[in-house]
Formats: structure tokens, C-alpha cells, sequence
């Protein structure tokens, strides 16, 4: 949480103006540790990181738009897209084959049924996996750790 100025400090900034020295912390004050210290910069370094965000143009291609738009994925258990690996559009492809042969849906409403029964069924799978492989390295972690004792 940063500091918090003083009403001089608040001033200062509003006025776009340097506040009172003691509220700037130099590099020598500041520690790793201490994130809530602000750390003046230079003009020369603002200056270079504004040149540096105008050459930034970030992805390009739809391709790279779409593979950018999922950098936050982790799981993606509770997306609201479709599956996004070959193996996992494969599942969902597989269920959604298996259960609108299944249930001959009749009409749009229907389909959506089905589509959406498709994604939880597929996610369930997922979710089946993440869960399996999770317990196996926690297993496999368990035993390298009492590995290390030697047995009586």
C-alpha cells in the first residue's frame, strides 16, 4: 500500500508540482522488501519509458490478438469460450457429436441445450484430469520427501 501523503503532499500533487522531500524515497531508502515506498524517477527514465510505449504496438495479427486475449488463462474451467487446445476441442467436438445424436435436437433452443451440455461435459473431463494430475505430483512429491528418511 503506497504512503500516504500529507495535505501538503496531496496539494503538491494535485498542482502537478513535486511534493515536500520527505515524501520521495531515493533508491539508497527504498528496500526490496518495502514496496510501499515510492521511488522517484528521472526525467531522462519517464522520458525513455514513453518513447519505448509508443514503439509497443502489442500483437498484430488476429492470430496473435486471440492468443494474447488468454494470458490470464489458467485453467479456463469457468471461460465462456469454447476449449482451447486441439485435445480439448476434440473432447468437446466428441460430446457434442455423441449428445446431439443422443437427444435429435429440434430447434435452436434445443441445439443451445445440447452445445452447452457438450462444454459442461467436457469440462467435467478437465476438470477430472487437473484434479488427477494433481493428486499423482502431490503423491509423487509425498514420496520424494519421505524418501529422504531412511527406513527402520
Amino acid at each position: 500500500m503506497p504512503k500516504k501523503l500529507s495535505a501538503r503532499g496531496l496539494v503538491a500533487k494535485a498542482l502537478n508540482k513535486k511534493p515536500p522531500a520527505a515524501h520521495l524515497a531515493t533508491k539508497a531508502e527504498s528496500s526490496p522488501a518495502d514496496k510501499s515506498v515510492p521511488i522517484a524517477s528521472s526525467t531522462a527514465r519517464v522520458a525513455a519509458n514513453r518513447r519505448n510505449a509508443q514503439r509497443s504496438k502489442g500483437p498484430r495479427t488476429p492470430e496473435g490478438k486471440a492468443r494474447s486475449s488468454r494470458n490470464a488463462t489458467k485453467h479456463g474451467l469457468r471461460s465462456q469460450t469454447p476449449p482451447l487446445a486441439q485435445t480439448e476441442l476434440e473432447t468437446y467436438l466428441a460430446a457434442l457429436a455423441s449428445f446431439t445424436a443422443t437427444f435429435h435436437p429440434s430447434n435452436p433452443f434445443e441445439t443451445r441445450l445440447v452445445q452447452r451440455l457438450a462444454q459442461i461435459d467436457s469440462r467435467l473431463q478437465r476438470a477430472h484430469q487437473l484434479d488427477s494430475a494433481l493428486f499423482h505430483r502431490a503423491h509423487d512429491q509425498a514420496l520424494d520427501w519421505a524418501s529422504q528418511f531412511p527406513h527402520h
